[in-house]
């Protein structure tokens, strides 16, 4: 039984399909599911509490309109290994990407304001990390990650090494 109202089905194929004009995915709304990739469209301003909380996906493609990832968003999404925060996300809530063992690398925009508690514990082989010095972090945002976590400020995106810079 399908409880995803995302989930749509074509004979001998099973896809992701997002409403027309959709601002938001809502809380629990892709629990668990099994997607090598997942691309949100255009137009999704906020991810809700646990949308996509242990599913089994790769990739995942971030709307530049993206403002808000709620609280355990991608928890436990432990295959996903890519991940590009859009320009315009100002908060990630608490424990948004916890167990995301894959992720190795996260350069934060200049426009995130705040980053939750253990939002990133438990990622084993996230290595670097770039920061904006404004960007006001949680309790325990990078606990128990690799042992050589290199966590770096930066004052713009020009202070950014070149493959980290984006427009």
């Amino acid at each position: 039984m399908e409880l995803s109202p995302y989930i749509q089905h074509h004979p001998g194929k099973r896809y992701i399909k997002f409403p027309e004009n959709a601002t938001s995915i809502e809380p629990l709304g892709l629990v668990g599911e099994t997607f090598p990739i997942i691309i949100l469209p255009e137009g999704i301003i906020h991810i809700g509490r646990a949308a996509f909380l242990a599913s089994r996906m790769q990739g995942v493609s971030l709307p530049d309109s993206l403002k808000v990832i709620d609280d355990d968003a991608f928890c436990g999404c432990t295959r996903l290994n890519h991940l590009y925060l859009p320009k315009h996300i100002t908060h990630i809530g608490t424990r948004a990407f916890m167990c995301c063992d894959e992720i190795k690398e996260i350069v934060f925009p200049e426009m995130v304001e705040y980053i939750g508690n253990e939002a990133f514990a438990y990622c084993r082989r996230l290595k670097k990390v770039f920061l904006h010095e404004k960007t006001t972090l949680g309790e325990d945002v990078f606990i128990d990650n690799h042992p050589k976590i290199k966590i770096e400020r930066y004052q713009n995106r020009k202070d950014l090494p070149i493959p980290y810079c984006y427009s």
